[in-house]
């Protein structure tokens, strides 16, 4: 059986207008980890490599987390 890839879309997220697309979760990660989108990996000894967001309301609450955050859709 293969394993099958999560999708991840970076986004702007200061120029965004729309929703989540569906079927997939907005997240929040380190800019530059960009490979761990979508795994189940979540933490490094430094920190979150990504949290998954319930919605837009929460953009920006965990910013704090990261040094340089960045948003994405993911699917997996």
């Amino acid at each position: 059986m293969s394993k099958i890839e999560p999708i991840a879309m970076t986004i702007d997220i200061d120029k965004y207008e729309g929703t989540v697309p569906n079927g997939y979760d907005l997240v929040v990660y380190e800019k530059g980890e960009e490979e761990w989108l979508g795994t189940d990996a979540s933490l490094k000894s430094t920190g979150p490599l990504q949290l998954f967001l319930y919605g837009f309301d929460e953009v920006g609450a965990f910013d704090s987390e990261f040094n340089t955050p960045a948003y994405a859709f993911v699917k997996n």
